[in-house]
């Protein structure tokens, strides 16, 4: 995964997303970056949220892609 190796370069410590399939939250673990799943609103209050140690990961992604649709990390976006 592309984005994965950027990151790590880049020394990207966490991803935060609204949701990411299981395969990915793998490629991310495995480079020791932090990915919060689950993350709905503003990217801005999403990052203050982090830094106050209040955001937290629902910590349930997407392993099938079939089932995307049924996956509720999948209807929501950050802005």
């Amino acid at each position: 995964m592309k984005i994965a190796v950027a990151c790590e370069k880049q020394e990207v410590n966490v991803i935060v997303s609204a949701g990411m399939g299981g395969g990915a939250i793998d490629i991310f673990d495995t480079r020791n970056i932090e990915v919060i799943v689950g993350a709905v609103g503003s990217a801005k209050d999403q990052v203050e949220k982090y830094m106050k140690g209040v955001l937290k990961s629902t910590g349930s992604g997407c392993h099938q892609h079939e089932h995307h649709d049924e996956c509720s990390g999948h209807s929501r976006y950050i802005d």
